[in-house]
């Protein structure tokens, strides 16, 4: 089917004659769009099939308005084969150029992504536009079978389900900061750091609670800076040295009992290096995702990213790479230019009280210590 112009319907492989659709007891599928392609005076079935299990029910198989449609499982991955054929047969046919176009890999929740791999050699791919943010490995090459995959990462969505309102968390009034017990209110029996109402959701006022985690240590340089920066950043201080560890905990202003957010985003800004010899680490458990703001793809981000298991969890750390990115303005990700995006990292959680993460300053080359 040469397929050399979007405006000719004749040269679109064509789904609307669904012939065949059927799993077998093993979970594998087999497709077949009758008549799907005109080559000269003779038409071609277009017969899909699978080498692995996809969704159990054939129903989410075969079309969806005017798109061919392949339903999989959540986890799964699979092998799916594409074959132009004889009509009611399964000999496979040569045409001179096919293009295939898969459509709508965005994400479909917080919680899902999507990834296609070519196996067999492709002569040249294309991606809707600038704003596509694909993860592409490898490449596309004429005449050479080589492994090419397209991945769009998940983007938290900011907004509330049911059309709830969605606002920021105000980090200015602070009720305790006296962290670990190291000030500034040095007298104060509280060894936390309360802020005030962060959120009112449904009308009842929101404390965020941060404390050392039992067993961690936390050396502040001047705690002085502890608490919150100018327009609203919230600011723990360190000094160079070992990881230090924090629990932060949402409860109800009034009981003190903890509150349970439906759902909800932290940001952690200016993750950047100060000078060549120090680099910024922020370590972080039990969230969703994680995602760098305004879609900017993984790979364009400019923090090093591992993934351990520790205690049965998936923990993440994130350490600067980049040295000096200015300073953001205003703790609003929409708000950053593009170098400030790939040094802010955003954690999504649902259903969750609390959350945990570790912050680390430390001298790395000649003068590691």
């Amino acid at each position: 089917a040469a397929i050399n112009s979007w405006s000719k319907e004749h040269l679109y492989v064509r789904t609307n004659r669904l012939k065949e659709n059927a799993i077998d007891s093993s979970g594998k599928l087999r497709m077949r769009f009758e008549d799907a392609v005109e080559v000269g005076d003779r038409k071609l079935d277009l017969l899909v099939t699978s080498e692995g299990a996809v969704a159990t029910n054939h129903l989410l198989n075969g079309k969806q308005g005017n798109f061919a449609s392949i339903n999989l499982k959540g986890g799964v991955a699979t092998d799916v084969t594409f074959s132009l054929v004889e009509t009611g047969k399964d000999t496979p046919m040569i045409v001179e150029d096919l293009v295939l176009k898969f459509f709508d890999l965005d994400k479909s929740s917080e919680t899902k992504e999507f990834k296609i791999s070519v196996n067999e050699p492709c002569e040249e791919f294309y991606d809707s536009g600038d704003n596509t943010y694909f993860t592409l490995k490898g490449n596309c090459v004429p005449g050479k079978r080589q492994h090419v995959s397209f991945k769009k990462d998940i983007h938290a969505d900011p907004s509330c389900e049911n059309n709830r309102p969605s606002y920021d968390f105000v980090f200015t009034d602070i009720k305790f900061n006296n962290l670990a017990g190291k000030g500034p209110q040095i007298d104060d029996p509280h060894h936390q750091i309360r802020y005030q109402s962060v959120a009112t959701i449904d009308g009842q006022p929101v404390d965020l609670i941060v404390e050392v985690q039992d067993e961690s240590g936390y050396e502040p340089g001047n705690t002085h800076l502890n608490g919150y920066k100018a327009q609203d950043f919230g600011a723990i201080n360190l000094q160079p040295g070992e990881m230090a560890y924090f629990k932060a905990s949402f409860v109800n202003a009034e009981t003190d009992q903890p509150f349970k957010m439906r759902k909800f985003n932290i940001t952690f800004f200016d993750i950047d290096r100060p000078d060549k010899d120090i680099e910024t680490v922020v370590e972080a458990e039990d969230m969703i995702h994680w995602y760098y703001p305004n879609n900017l793809p993984r790979n364009a981000g400019s923090l090093a990213v591992d993934t351990k298991m520790v205690n049965n969890k998936e923990v993440r750390t994130f350490t600067s790479e980049k040295q000096d990115v200015e300073d953001p303005e205003v703790p609003e990700p929409s708000r950053l230019n593009k170098k400030q995006d790939g040094d802010t990292v955003q954690f999504a959680y649902l259903e969750a009280s609390e959350f945990n993460f570790g912050l680390q300053v430390r001298r790395v080359g000649a003068f590691a210590g």
